[in-house]
């Protein structure tokens, strides 16, 4: 996988769904409270990338990206977002 912007998107969501799985579940009820603050500061940061226009125009190429999935094996390497 190369490091590029709109592959920072999927995994910081990823991230957020994860911890909030395991903040909703009874086996990691010790660690609620740490979770919940983490996701607090987590959604302070993630909402500042709205403000941020590459990484506006980088999920533009995810999305882009996304429904170019559905129809072939690979994604494009180019996008006319970009």
């Amino acid at each position: 996988m190369e490091p590029t912007i709109w592959h920072a998107l999927p995994a910081l969501e990823e991230l957020q769904t994860v911890w909030e799985k395991k903040r909703d579940s009874p086996k990691y009820e010790l660690y609620k409270n740490a979770l919940t603050d983490g996701l607090e500061k987590f959604n302070k940061y993630y909402s500042r990338l709205d403000k941020k226009p590459s990484f506006v125009l980088g999920l533009g190429r995810h999305i882009l990206l996304m429904t170019s999935n559905s129809f072939t094996d690979k994604p494009t390497s180019t996008s006319p977002l970009l």
